[in-house]
């Protein structure tokens, strides 16, 4: 969730689901959202940075 605050606050990003996984004794957080923006070129930007923060994308 830290690595998403940014995003919350500008409201970039859109959490709809967030679940608690556990695998193999650690805790792994499952967060689906939607990113938003006003032009492809700043959805994909968006949908870059989420990743380089090791977030996996699944359009």
């Amino acid at each position: 969730m830290t690595a998403l605050k940014s995003f919350l606050e500008r409201k970039d990003f859109i959490i709809l689901s967030a679940l608690k996984r556990v695998k193999y004794g650690k805790i792994y957080p499952e967060i689906y959202g939607m990113v938003t923006g006003d032009t492809i070129e700043g959805l994909q930007y968006l949908e870059k940075e989420l990743h380089n923060k090791g977030l996996q994308n699944f359009s």
